[in-house]
């Protein structure tokens, strides 16, 4: 009997077990920060924190009202290199605020 590579049997195990979505949304939200990071630099993206990801819409926290304004002025640039990041259209909209 030969044995299956970890790398094949993984992503499988992860769908059957319902974990995948949980999965590729801290995929996303890491992808999302790193992405920021990038365009606004460490010291402005630390007042951004992504909280989650429902059916396309990427969920932004800031107790800094400047910041999430500077957010949503950005947010299609944001989108897009997510989304190129990610290698396929996963997220089409942003809501942020103080939540």
């Amino acid at each position: 009997m030969a044995l299956e590579p970890i790398k094949r049997l993984l992503p499988n195990s992860l769908q059957q077990a319902g974990w995948r979505p949980q999965i590729d949304a801290m995929m996303i939200l890491e992808v999302a920060h790193k992405t920021l990071l990038g365009l606004w630099g460490e010291d402005r993206a630390s007042r951004i924190t992504f909280v989650s990801v429902k059916h396309g819409c990427l969920k932004a926290s800031s107790s800094s009202a400047p910041a999430i304004q500077e957010l949503k002025i950005t947010e299609q640039r944001l989108l897009n290199e997510i989304n190129r990041a990610l290698g396929a259209k996963k997220i089409t909209s942003l809501k942020a605020g103080r939540f």
